[in-house]
């Protein structure tokens, strides 16, 4: 049976590698495409159970089958289930002798019960047209098989006595585990939704165990999953020995009996085929076709994509131009004045449908006689959301390039949901905000200090306004190399200054992201006045830095805090030096390192 099924799956393949051929050869391939298939199947499944139960075997039986795919063109994803049935029996022959008797007695099974499984999969299947009436199909499928029955009790009469000896006992399968499945098969359209297709499967369930639950104890053998009689063969002959019986008892772990069942088989169904993409050429038009047809590539479409309520373009929107199968012809993004030309079309139907910021755009359809190869066509798509969008740029303070790579939050400051967008290479980042509404934003990236920014939709008009913009400076902060603090205070004071706690507010934000890192707070002076209390007046400024940041919930383990006076002047203004107001004004200022361990 084995052969048979291998045999049938080798002439599917020839059938559809002729079908193929044939079709290439007249050149007018069906372009069928379905969208989506529920298929109902049935067929004979032949399975293989390699175990260690000698003389008990398993038999072909019936199977039925639905499956459900979903199309991506001709690649899909689907899912199948299947019920089979297969039978089973002892592979005992009669007639059976006991000892030197020889006398004949026939086998009979007392118990046979027969093995069902039930297989769920999911996997990906491949359609190709070979034909305006003829598809190939190939399948796979990975999931789980639920087992179940199999028992078997074989009896035989007594040569001397009228009782009937048990000489193969099987407790059966109960087991569930991963199973595959593979399979190719060949579609036969009847009409535009339905279509029979013949094919071929495997299906291999790796870990199947006996059935613990099944009590041959009422037989009197207690614990036992298989069993059978000392036998002598001899010439395709059996001999009742007067020997121990051979026994499989049921251990601990069922899974210790673990042994493949696996099958092949062969299966018809009907397919019902939903919303069918078809380009098929008919007969007459095919033979009118005689000569190349001469096709135009000088169309030219220009494209504008418009807010509905500002009446306003919008440039960077996203485009995408496809023709009347669904495929990409062409894509890009408006310019500065919210327009992208496709250039050298052929003459064809197309739909074009934009994108900005992550919202779709209407869908704007092109048709082949409105296209004249001596003028543009133009064409306009519509961004109808009533929100705002925030137009933000992170930008390196010391580079004054884009920071890719930031996570920007935006936080509602009216319901405190907060959004997160990476930047793009440019470092730039949108997001879609609320009429009437306040938000705070901050930027995350690993040594970078990011500023704290705001924006407001209070006071503005969607008639009027699409865009807020927005830029989110961020600075290096690297291990060891301090990040100078824009933080004033009053003359000869130590205070912080409510203006000078933003800046702070930074440092406590990215520690806040950044859960182990560490912080030194140091304050400088200039070179002007006594060394020594100018050692003292920068120590109570860095201790006063670092006890704002503990009193916004930094544990005190993280922050240190140092005064170094004049000791490290940034540039030559030292004592007895002339200098300007603007140099010594370099040397006054605060420090946050990041302390990085080693």
């Amino acid at each position: 049976m084995n052969r048979t099924i291998i045999f049938i799956i080798l002439s599917l393949l020839s059938v559809s590698t002729m079908s193929q051929n044939t079709s290439s050869i007249d050149g007018h391939l069906s372009t069928q495409v379905p969208k989506f298939s529920l298929s109902f199947n049935g067929g004979y499944d032949v399975p293989s159970f390699k175990n260690s139960y000698t003389y008990y075997s398993v038999k072909p039986g019936y199977k039925v089958g639905l499956s459900a795919d979903y199309f991506f063109k001709n690649i899909g994803i689907g899912i199948d289930y299947d019920y089979i049935k297969n039978s089973n029996s002892s592979t005992l022959s009669n007639p059976i002798f006991y000892d030197v008797l020889q006398i004949n007695a026939f086998s009979i099974e007392e118990l046979s019960e027969g093995i069902t499984r039930h297989f769920v999969g999911l996997g990906p299947r491949y359609n190709m047209a070979l034909g305006v009436k003829l598809g190939l199909r190939l399948f796979a499928r990975v999931g789980y098989s639920f087992i179940k029955g199999g028992e078997l009790i074989t009896t035989v009469d007594h040569p001397t006595d009228t009782k009937l000896d048990h000489h193969v006992m099987f407790s059966g399968l109960d087991a569930a585990s991963l199973a595959v499945k593979a399979g190719l098969g060949i579609n036969i359209k009847l009409t535009s939704n339905f279509a029979i297709n013949l094919g071929a499967y495997y299906l291999n369930q790796q870990s199947v165990h006996p059935d613990r639950s099944y009590e041959l104890n009422n037989r009197g053998n207690m614990g036992m999953v298989y069993g059978h009689s000392p036998f002598v063969t001899s010439e395709n002959n059996y001999a009742i020995g007067l020997g121990a019986p051979y026994i499989i008892a049921a251990p601990k772990d069922m899974n210790d009996l673990n042994d493949p069942y696996s099958s092949l088989g062969i299966n018809v169904g009907l397919s019902y085929i939903l919303n069918s993409e078809q380009n098929p050429k008919k007969e007459k038009e095919v033979a009118k076709e005689t000569e190349p047809k001469n096709v135009n590539v000088n169309n030219k479409i220009v494209v504008t994509v418009e807010d509905e309520i500002s009446r306003k373009v919008i440039p960077g929107t996203d485009v995408v131009l496809k023709n009347n199968q669904g495929q990409i012809v062409a894509t890009g993004q408006t310019n500065q004045f919210g327009v992208i030309e496709f250039n050298s079309l052929i003459a064809e139907d197309y739909t074009i449908s934009g994108m900005v910021y992550g919202t779709n755009t209407s869908i704007a359809k092109v048709r082949e006689n409105e296209l004249n190869p001596t003028l543009p066509l133009s064409k306009k798509i519509i961004y109808s959301d009533l929100r705002f969008i925030l137009k933000g740029h992170a930008v390196n303070k010391k580079t004054k390039t884009g920071e890719p790579g930031v996570s920007v939050s935006l936080t509602n400051n009216s319901n405190r949901s907060v959004q997160q967008e990476s930047t793009t290479g440019n470092g730039s980042f949108a997001f879609k905000i609320e009429k009437n509404t306040s938000y705070n934003i901050v930027g995350v990236k690993e040594n970078r200090l990011s500023d704290m920014k705001s924006a407001t939709t209070v006071g503005l008009t969607r008639s009027t306004t699409l865009f807020v913009n927005l830029e989110l400076g961020v600075e290096n902060f690297d291990c060891g190399q301090g990040t100078i603090l824009n933080i004033k205070y009053e003359f000869d004071k130590w205070e912080l200054l409510s203006e000078s706690k933003y800046e702070i507010d930074r440092v406590i934000r990215y520690m806040k992201d950044h859960s182990s890192s560490m912080i030194q707070m140091s304050a400088h002076t200039d070179s002007r006045g006594d060394s020594t209390y100018n050692l003292s007046l920068s120590d109570k400024r860095a201790q006063a830095a670092k006890s704002y940041i503990l009193s916004r919930g930094i544990s005190s383990s993280r922050v240190t805090a140092q005064g170094y006076g004049e000791t490290r002047l940034k540039n030559h203004c030292k004592d007895n030096t002339n200098c300007t107001e603007a140099d010594h004004a370099i040397n006054r200022r605060t420090e946050a390192t990041l302390i990085c361990r080693r």
